[in-house]
Formats: structure tokens, C-alpha cells, sequence
């Protein structure tokens, strides 16, 4: 929601995504205290 505070914002799918729609797949994972730093995509 466009109210919504930026730590709270995350896309959703409610349904199945064609392959062809997915153009990459980025590794996401955890820093060691949980928390998630955004991957640079600028390079893409």
C-alpha cells in the first residue's frame, strides 16, 4: 500500500508467473543479523 512504511513494502504474486515473464533470478539472502540489504540492480 502506498501508505505503507518503506520496511513494510514487498511485491506479491497471487498466481502462477509465467517463466517467460521472469528476466532474472537474484540470490537474497539474510545478513548475519536477519536483516536484508536490496540488491544492486543497476547493473542489470
Amino acid at each position: 500500500m502506498p501508505g505503507d512504511p518503506a520496511s513494510m513494502r514487498f511485491p506479491h504474486a497471487y498466481g502462477p508467473i509465467p517463466t517467460t515473464a521472469v528476466q532474472a533470478a537474484l540470490p537474497y539472502r539474510p545478513e548475519p543479523d536477519g536483516s536484508f540489504t536490496r540488491p544492486d540492480l543497476s547493473a542489470r
